[in-house]
């Protein structure tokens, strides 16, 4: 490295994958190679391989299996990159993480981490944040620690028995019993995935405690998410959504919110209060696509798409009552839909679904390598302004103008209110699709109802507009 040279922006990239499957090198390397978005970013761009399944995630309620090891070994890297990557060209004072899905998810534990703290200055977050529904509770982890130990002829009643026993098996064994093919029991927290209260002190207390202590990192953040999240997901539990020959009624509607919210660990109070919730708008008889979208909405929300928000919506309102902040969240919802997005059963009525926006989000298809027949030209197009806007971000903090020269605003926003003209906070986020577009609001009261489930504790809106009267 030439002393004299300037050094470049760290982008480092966190794969998804459920915290069970996927690489860095997925593909012969194509899927998350950081060329295309180096190229453009004139960037240091580093992807990282971390622990999957019970490797990285196996909690035991003790040292020896503290819960997230997986995302320590994320920091581990960070802590690499910060005494290394000058070496590389890269300037370890300007560190952006990147990451979708799980690797979303670990970035979002990241800000609020202690053992995190310094180690990076910007953030992106696509499709998944950390919350406290059960699934990632430690009663839960515990729980399912217990399942792959008895899968694996372990005992259980004892847990330093059952990791003696676990570490006599041959990687292959236990490769075999944590690799999981079946992608929905991922979404319905079945298997070992990602817990707050973990033992080794990454998220010791609930998120949301954490952020309403003033527990963060203080960093500038873009999180987002697809429109139709758990499309896919929804039709895999359950497919009859998919019958187009066939009249759902309200009483369809029941039995298939009661059967996905089992699936996904929900209690039987919730199932009842989101049916309320959710349809009370509806006409008095709505088509099928209306009661597939009611669905599809209820478990996006729930699992993806308002964790993701209420996080940046909560982040960014304990950044507001530092006085001395100066860092900036931004939010986007993804809608722009591509033929290519029905390799992964996504269809269009669904919007793009979960992982579907990657090979857009990460500069597949602004350099189509392998795939060229698979992108459009809006797919190349909005490709590549996104990762001019990705590396906007990780130079200066800001998004930019990259979007067709469409001002991307702060997701907290102050507008005036008609009428009295009084300031009021909003929360405006980035339509990615074309034209692209701003929206206000759009997911404001779905995500207050998930509010109290998934981040009970810390600031809220209501907080925040009394402090503006």
């Amino acid at each position: 490295m030439n002393r004299n040279a300037r050094l470049k922006p760290v982008i480092v990239y966190f794969f998804g994958g459920g915290f069970h499957f996927l690489s860095i090198n997925a593909i012969r390397t194509q899927v998350f190679d950081g060329s295309h978005l180096a190229d453009i970013c004139d960037c240091t761009v580093v992807t990282v391989q971390y622990r999957l399944g019970a490797f990285g995630f196996l909690f035991t309620g003790t040292e020896r299996a503290p819960g997230n090891q997986g995302v320590h070994d994320m920091i581990l890297s960070l802590h690499w990159i910060k005494e290394n990557i000058e070496r590389f060209g890269g300037d370890p004072r300007n560190v952006t993480v990147f990451g979708q899905s799980a690797g979303s998810m670990s970035i979002s534990t990241m800000i609020i981490s202690p053992l995190a703290k310094g180690l990076f200055h910007r953030a992106i977050m696509r499709s998944g944040s950390i919350n406290e529904f059960i699934a990632y509770s430690p009663e839960n982890a515990l729980k399912k620690t217990k399942d792959f130990g008895k899968r694996m002829k372990c005992p259980i009643h004892d847990m330093d028995l059952m990791v003696d026993c676990l570490q006599n098996k041959t990687v292959e064994e236990l490769t075999f019993k944590t690799i999981s093919i079946n992608i929905p029991r991922i979404f319905e927290g079945r298997k070992i995935i990602i817990m707050y209260g973990d033992k080794g002190g990454l998220l010791p207390e609930r998120p949301s405690k954490m952020l309403e202590k003033g527990i963060y990192n203080p960093v500038d953040l873009i999180a987002g998410y697809t429109y139709g999240e758990l499309g896919t997901i929804t039709a895999f539990i359950i497919p009859e959504i998919l019958n187009d020959f066939r009249k759902f009624t309200y009483d369809d509607m029941k039995r298939l919110y009661i059967k996905v919210f089992k699936a996904a660990q929900a209690p039987s109070k919730l199932t009842r209060h989101a049916f309320n919730f959710y349809t009370r708008n509806l006409p008095e008889n709505p088509s099928n696509l209306v009661f597939r979208r009611v669905i599809v909405d209820t478990l996006s929300d729930g699992i993806m798409i308002c964790p993701t928000y209420l996080f940046a919506q909560k982040y960014a309102l304990t950044l507001a009552k530092n006085a001395s902040n100066t860092n900036r969240v931004y939010s986007y919802r993804f809608d722009h839909f591509s033929p290519y997005m029905l390799l992964f059963l996504c269809f269009p009525w669904m919007g793009p679904c979960h992982a579907t926006d990657v090979p857009i989000g990460f500069g597949l298809a602004a350099h189509p390598d392998l795939f060229s027949f698979a992108f459009k030209p809006k797919d190349k197009k909005i490709s590549t302004q996104l990762l001019q806007t990705w590396a906007n971000f990780a130079k200066y903090g800001r998004p930019g103008t990259y979007l067709d020269d469409l001002e991307w605003p702060e997701f907290r926003s102050a507008d005036k209110r008609v009428g009295d003209n009084k300031t009021i906070t909003v929360w405006k986020q980035m339509i990615i699709n074309q034209p692209y577009r701003i929206t206000i609001n759009a997911n404001l009261d779905r995500c207050k109802f998930w509010e109290p489930i998934l981040f009970p504790y810390g600031p809220d809106l209501d907080d925040d507009e009394n402090d503006k009267q």
